[in-house]
Parts: structure tokens; C-alpha cells; sequence
């Protein structure tokens, strides 16, 4: 399982979701979860996980 974070318009995750729809095979699965800063800022990592400040507020790029 691999996960992605990302600032994105409403426009690019439409994109995405038409391309991963192209490129994925039978038994993978995308899930994409839109979501607001105010509610980036109420997520709790608990275990191992990312750094929250190395993503929050940067623009990061896509690659397709």
C-alpha cells in the first residue's frame, strides 16, 4: 500500500481520478480523500508516519 499527499484544485484530482482509472489493473484500488487544511490539521498519526510539516501548506509536485 502506498499513500500520496498532495494540494490539489478540484479540476487536478478529477484528472487524476480519469487517469488512474486508465492505468490501474483489476485488483488495485485508488482512494482519494479531498480534504480541507482545517481538517489536515485534525489528523492524529499515531505509529509511524510522516512528518506533517514537511507537507503542510508546500506545493507538491504530480507525476503522471
Amino acid at each position: 500500500m502506498s499513500a500520496f499527499l498532495g494540494t490539489m484544485n478540484s479540476n487536478q484530482i478529477d484528472e487524476l481520478a480519469v487517469h488512474c482509472e486508465d492505468i490501474i489493473e483489476e485488483n488495485d484500488a485508488v482512494f482519494i480523500f479531498p480534504m480541507c487544511e482545517d481538517d489536515f490539521k485534525k489528523v492524529q498519526l499515531i505509529g509511524k508516519s510522516f512528518d506533517k510539516k514537511l507537507v503542510a501548506g508546500k506545493k507538491l509536485t504530480q507525476f503522471f
